[in-house]
């Protein structure tokens, strides 16, 4: 590492095409000195892939599509394979999936710690060794900008296959093999609510075409488990205030938008559930009837009239709604993308 005259970091370039090339980086050097830099030019060299087309529409993967996509990397795995290394966290689910229908070790890579042997089975075996003497396997389960796989290209021992199960076309140069193209935008469910389409404005400061604002949600369902609903009197709210998370509970950043069926005179109650599993959000947008049977009875305008206004004047371009028939429903009202991931439905304009 040195510094420039102009007082900025230079690095060396960990691209493989560049082993003796510096990248100058602004701003404090990383703890492990390996970066590659936003501007390098080897790094977005193959950005005008002839055969790239922005996507116009969102894509949607589930995470059952992750697992069922990976089985095609078990193709690519040489016979005298070592190991199976997965790149954490997300890495690991394809990793596990080769791993185990391959009948090989598993290793977890990571930028901090190297490889780490993964136990295997009811034996908790930690020790385990490579069982060929060929090279080992990589794999993420997409490459956007490529720095994640230079950067373990770093980590991993000369001679590794590196592959993913997506890979954005423009930078699918840096794996070895891949199983589908991944145009952006695209929607992972495995990551929904950990990547920068939360709040892609306040993260960045700036306004995404695709995105707008982040995503906008529904609650009951989505934040947290749907609840069998119980007396809604202000003074007996125990059973919405024990509800368990969900399994799209943000945790990442404040979400932009939540609009909710639930009654207005249950903010309290919902205000509460959030502070307790640590949900932040921007705006809360609740019903106004006076009680769930009146609510009820108007159903499913009641709810649409509530989401879909809140959505349509929200700068929200993306809507995560747990019911499949409002789902469809906010989508004709608002004219905007909703995605529904219990029935693996989006609806687009």
């Amino acid at each position: 590492m040195i510094t420039t005259h102009l007082g900025f970091l230079a690095h060396r370039c960990h691209h493989p095409k560049a082993p003796n090339k510096y990248c100058v980086v602004e701003g404090d050097p990383p703890k492990d000195n390996i970066t590659v830099c936003d501007t390098c030019e080897l790094r977005m060299e193959q950005d005008d892939h002839p055969g790239f087309k922005p996507n116009k529409e969102w894509v949607y993967r589930s995470t059952a599509d992750l697992v069922t996509d990976s089985l095609e990397l078990c193709k690519h795995v040489p016979h005298d394979c070592r190991g199976i290394c997965g790149v954490a966290r997300s890495g690991m689910i394809p990793a596990a999936v080769v791993a185990c229908h391959m009948h090989l070790p598993l290793f977890e890579v990571s930028k901090k710690g190297g490889l780490k042997p993964i136990g295997s089975g009811y034996r908790f075996d930690e020790r385990q060794k490579e069982v060929g003497n060929g090279p080992l396997f990589v794999v993420d389960d997409s490459v956007h900008d490529g720095n994640t796989m230079w950067l373990i290209r770093n980590i991993i021992p000369k001679g590794a296959i590196f592959s993913s199960v997506y890979a954005r076309p423009e930078m699918a140069h840096v794996v070895d093999h891949y199983v589908h193209e991944s145009f952006s935008p695209h929607l992972f469910e495995w990551n929904l609510m950990n990547t920068l389409m939360m709040a892609p404005l306040r993260e960045t400061g700036i306004k995404d075409p695709f995105l707008g604002e982040g995503l906008a949600l529904d609650f009951d369902g989505i934040i947290s488990q749907d609840p069998e609903w119980g007396d809604d009197r202000a003074d007996n709210l125990r059973w919405l205030l024990d509800l368990k998370p969900g399994k799209y509970l943000p945790r990442r950043c404040a979400v932009a938008l939540i609009a909710t069926n639930r009654l207005e005179k249950w903010r309290k109650a919902t205000e509460q559930w959030c502070e307790k599993w640590g949900v932040k959000y921007a705006k809360l947008i609740m019903s106004p009837y006076d009680t769930a049977e009146e609510r009820d009875a108007d159903f499913p305008k009641s709810a649409v009239n509530v989401k879909g206004p809140a959505y349509k004047e929200s700068e929200c371009n993306l809507f995560v709604e747990s019911d499949p028939f409002q789902a469809e429903l906010i989508h004709q009202f608002t004219g905007k993308p909703v995605l529904c991931p219990q029935s693996q439905q989006l609806f687009l304009q």
